[in-house]
Order: structure tokens, then sequence, then C-alpha cells
């Protein structure tokens, strides 16, 4: 790799490096934003439901 070519990959990965999740990334075009804004859905996702083992109890057994 020339000198030009890893000067220009050491800046596009500072421009990632420093991309933080922002909502309107869900809207967004760009390659980065689109996965910010699925891994943060993934993540929200598994904080709110737990582990992949937890069982979800229903709203018909807490009256009981």
């Amino acid at each position: 790799m020339n000198k030009k070519n890893n000067t220009n990959v050491m800046n596009d990965a500072r421009t990632i490096g420093d991309k933080q999740y922002d909502v309107r990334d869900y809207q967004s075009n760009t390659f980065v934003s689109k996965g910010l804004a699925a891994t943060h859905e993934q993540v929200s996702d598994t904080y709110t439901e737990g582990t992949l083992e937890a069982v979800i109890e229903s709203s018909e057994s807490e009256g009981k």
C-alpha cells in the first residue's frame, strides 16, 4: 500500500472511530450510520428482553 492510500485509510478510520449513535442514523443513507442504527436496535432489544434464555412472563399470569 502506498503512502497516499495509507493516509486515506487512516483518515477514514478516524472518521468512523469518532462517530457515535444519533437518532437520525435511522434515516441516514451512509453505511456507518446504518450500521450504528442496526447495532443500537440490537442492543436495545437485548437490554429490554434480557438474555436469550430468559422466560418472558405474560401479563395474563400477573393477575392470578
